[in-house]
């Protein structure tokens, strides 16, 4: 509730924003004149947070900048968002409540991270695997597992083959 009035400062200057708990987000398409609006939003946001006893936070500022590959690869790339008090560098990803969305939104960076931690947490039931009984481990490992699988899937919907099955996933059936 302490930081809800920064809706209304990120509304002021027409752009879009999610917020969840201290986390805000900014969303905007970039345009012939949309980036003086953004740095703008960004200044007086940082205003905002300066009279009222907070910071931006320049280790946990992101930016990413969504776009197809073929205008990445003509170099037509934003490197940093500079407001003159505030500087911030884009990346090729950004993590949003758990989820890695990557700049061309393949998710790619997402799945390999869940195969990876999946693939990592079925590794390290072998030490206790003979221990435990068949449904036991099968319970366990189907806990450990599925909860990544589940958490934010339907991001994955319409994702490309090469996510689906040909992930390093397939290596573990």
């Amino acid at each position: 509730m302490y930081i809800s009035p920064v809706a209304s400062v990120i509304s002021s200057f027409g752009i879009d924003h999610a917020q969840y708990a201290d986390v805000t987000q900014l969303y905007i398409a970039l345009k012939d004149g949309s980036l003086p609006a953004l740095t703008q939003c960004i200044q007086a946001l940082h205003h905002w947070l300066d009279c009222n006893g907070l910071c931006l936070n320049p280790e946990k500022t992101e930016a990413v900048v969504h776009d197809t590959t073929s205008r990445q690869r003509a170099g037509q790339q934003i490197d940093t968002l500079d407001t003159g008090t505030v500087h911030i560098k884009t990346s090729d990803c950004v993590k949003s409540l758990g989820v890695l969305i990557d700049s061309t939104i393949s998710f790619d960076q997402h799945v390999n991270k869940i195969c990876k931690s999946s693939y990592y947490h079925i590794k390290a039931l072998r030490h206790i695997r003979k221990l435990l009984s068949d449904d036991t481990a099968r319970t366990i490992t189907c806990a450990m597992v599925a909860r990544r699988l589940d958490y934010c899937n339907v991001v994955l919907y319409g994702s490309s083959s090469v996510n689906i099955g040909n992930s390093s996933m397939s290596k573990i059936h």
